[in-house]
């Protein structure tokens, strides 16, 4: 709750998960963690990365590791969780203060509730049960909350993968008690557009848009074939969710009618290569589709970068001992799947060990959801996830 109350909605360019770091890092100094707060972009080396996405203004953006150390400190283990939330949107859609951080009904409620602050409150529950234990581990446990992780920002994760080489980590951003062992490609973008003069109603906008978003819906048939047909994705809502369309309209309060968007993200398997030719080809066929109403495609904009495809095998052996941990601390079978784009392709890529990871956040659609007005997290389930948390880490730090 205390973490719901602190403010750290996510402005693509701007933001303030500083304020959400600084209160942990004192949380953790409280109970005798050391942690160091950092700016993504204070990591040598880190702008040259493939993976890393210029323009999203990291200044009072800082990721926070705390560091658990280990008797002998043979191997180390990532617990990562991001700090930031989406915006609060519109607040009389809220039967709740967004950032009030109440209880009630058995549920924490409050922007950030299932995405991602109770995976923070997780890994700050672990290390104090430690501490007041008196447990020192074999080996050494980071603790991670990463900055800019909506909108497809990214380089919180990526910084803190590249600067603390571990033997695992786990990505603590993840929905339904699942274990994503395989993150999907693809790219949040917005096509932008526009009459060859101005007008005096946005009609032709309007349709040539319905035109885009048509041409678009095929693009994304395609992505939800080539993922209802990958194994790792059998049994999930993703194929199904692998188009989604996030923002489509023109006009602005009876200004600049000559102009339209539509904003769209989808999942894919395939290689960049494969989808920029894809994207020529949808690019071309929307400008021959709309040259009749004279209108052309103004501007594409890439919001968050190509996510790469990857994955960890089922037959890893951090994903087998956390499967047991599920058994042993709740009696929970825990499946292995393909996610939706997440920083969990970030981690993929560029850590040192394996990665993937394990939440219980709620879907999208869900009342409730990740995004979604009166977001919450219900306080059994998380009751139950922390405990398999600390079961894992328990039995990783023995094996």
């Amino acid at each position: 709750c205390d973490y719901i109350r602190i403010n750290t909605e996510n402005k693509i360019t701007s933001g303030t998960e500083k304020a959400l770091a600084e209160y942990i890092g004192k949380e953790l100094n409280k109970i005798g963690i050391p942690n160091e707060i950092y700016s993504p972009d204070d990591i040598e080396g880190l702008t040259e990365k493939e993976d890393y996405l210029p323009g999203r203004n990291l200044k009072d953006r800082t990721n926070i590791t705390g560091k658990i150390s280990g008797k002998s400190g043979n191997k180390a283990l990532m617990l990562a969780a991001h700090l930031d939330t989406m915006p609060i949107g519109n607040s009389d859609l809220w039967t709740v203060d967004a950032t009030e951080g109440v209880i009630k009904d058995g549920k924490v409620w409050g922007r950030g509730a299932c995405d991602d602050k109770y995976a923070l409150a997780t890994w700050f529950f672990i290390a104090k049960a430690m501490k007041e234990l008196g447990i020192q581990p074999e080996n050494d446990i980071y603790l991670t909350g990463y900055v800019d992780e909506e909108y497809g920002g990214g380089d919180g994760a990526l910084a803190c993968s590249v600067k603390y080489p571990c033997d695992c980590y786990v990505n603590m951003d993840c929905k339904n008690f699942e274990i994503w062992h395989c993150a999907s490609g693809g790219q949040e973008q917005e096509i932008v557009i526009s009459h060859i003069t101005p007008l005096d109603s946005c009609q032709k906008v309007f349709d040539g848009l319905a035109i885009a978003k048509k041409l678009i819906a095929e693009f994304g048939e395609r992505r939800k074939a080539e993922l209802r047909v990958n194994p790792f994705y059998e049994g999930t809502i993703i194929p199904e969710t692998a188009l989604r369309f996030l923002k489509i309209g023109c006009g602005l309060n009876a200004n600049d009618m000559h102009v339209g968007s539509i904003r769209f993200v989808y999942y894919t398997d395939k290689d960049y290569e494969h989808i920029q030719k894809e994207y020529q080809e949808l690019y071309d066929a929307i400008n021959k589709e709309i040259a009749h109403l004279d209108l052309k495609i103004e501007k594409v904009d890439y919001i968050s970068r190509f996510f790469r495809y990857g994955s960890t095998p089922t037959s890893d052996e951090n994903i087998k001992l956390l499967q047991e941990a599920g058994r042993k601390a709740s009696g929970r079978e825990i499946k292995a799947c393909g996610s939706c784009l997440s920083d969990l392709s970030l981690f993929l890529a560029n850590a040192h060990g394996p990665s993937f990871s394990f939440g219980i956040g709620r879907d999208f659609a869900e009342y409730g959801g990740a995004h979604q007005p009166d977001e919450y997290v219900e306080c059994e389930k998380l009751v139950e996830y922390a405990k398999i948390m600390a079961q894992f880490v328990m039995d990783w730090d023995a094996k």
